[in-house]
């Protein structure tokens, strides 16, 4: 019930504050229509199979695929992962699932770590735990990490869970284990910790970036037919903008 009136207040009644125009879309039991994205971009994904396209391929390679022509294309395939495999490769997937093994794996152990006397860690990493499986799976079928607010907050979000990840020390005989392990890793943390923060400071700037062409994108947006606004973030920002007389591959045919 908190949930239905939650989406309420954001999808319909606060839309309907903000701006002149707002349209929701009704209930119905046909197809979404992705279905010809996630084939497109799983062509794409073999095409230069294990590196990708390239980045922002999605929006300027020729079409593959006869149905992605005639579907209304809305910015994105709707698959975070598939989208991740048509620009940057099977190889960056790849990568991605190593780390959710060695996560798996961290969680594990610090499970039988984890003692009578640690519910309150317990809690907090199994409630982060969940937080952050539902956001990715949800990223699956999605693509919500194309938004800059997204990829800003989820930055700092999946820092935080990857050291709540790590080995805690619950008794005398696991913390000499413990302190071996946390001393061979402290020089390579150390050496590391500057290229992660500058990396970091990148990665926030390329997203302001990402941002401020978002916001040009969606005066265009406006400006153009496909207007009214609708309470979703991919119905404007991440598509071409209109070169006279053409029509870009990420335009609704």
């Amino acid at each position: 019930m908190l949930g239905g009136l939650l989406w309420c207040l954001l999808s319909w009644a606060i839309p309907e504050l903000v701006f002149e125009k707002t349209m929701i879309r009704g209930l119905h039991s046909g197809g979404s229509g992705r279905l010809p994205l996630w084939v497109e971009a799983w062509e794409m994904s073999l095409q230069n199979f294990p590196w990708g396209m390239g980045a922002q391929s999605w929006l300027t390679h020729t079409t593959l695929t006869s149905n992605y022509l005639a579907a209304r294309t809305l910015g994105h395939p709707h698959n975070m992962y598939l989208m991740w495999a048509a620009e940057y490769g099977w190889a960056l997937i790849s990568l991605v699932a190593v780390l959710i093994c060695v996560t798996v794996k961290r969680l594990i152990s610090l499970r039988r770590l984890m003692g009578s006397g640690m519910q309150g860690a317990a809690s907090l990493v199994v409630a982060y735990t969940a937080s952050c499986v539902a956001g990715l799976a949800h990223a699956g079928v999605s693509a919500v990490f194309l938004v800059p607010a997204t990829m800003s907050v989820a930055l700092l979000v999946l820092a935080i869970f990857w050291a709540l990840s790590l080995p805690m020390v619950t008794t005398d005989s696991d913390s000499k284990i413990i302190s071996g392990e946390v001393k061979r890793w402290v020089r390579p943390s150390m050496l590391l910790a500057p290229f992660v923060f500058i990396f970091g400071i990148l990665w926030i700037q390329e997203v302001w970036r990402y941002h401020e062409a978002m916001t040009e994108d969606l005066r265009v947006y406006v400006e153009s037919q496909n207007a009214p606004l609708l309470p979703r973030f991919w119905l404007h920002g991440f598509f071409p903008r209109p070169i006279p007389g053409e029509v870009g591959p990420g335009f609704a045919k």
